[in-house]
């Protein structure tokens, strides 16, 4: 029952829907920034630790 209540909410709400596609486009540039930050930090690492100690 709940299930069918928020689909029909959604579907109908058009603002709502809006903010919901809008929040979860946002969210997920951010984690992928997040990951690609995290990724080049250690890649970084990486080189830094293999030009001071050799391969």
């Amino acid at each position: 029952m709940w299930k069918d209540y928020l689909s029909s909410y959604i579907k109908n709400n058009h603002s709502s829907r809006f903010a919901i596609q809008v929040s979860a486009f946002i969210s997920a540039l951010l984690l992928s920034l997040l990951c690609g930050l995290f990724y080049n930090i250690w890649k970084y690492e990486v080189e830094r630790i293999e030009q001071k100690e050799g391969s």
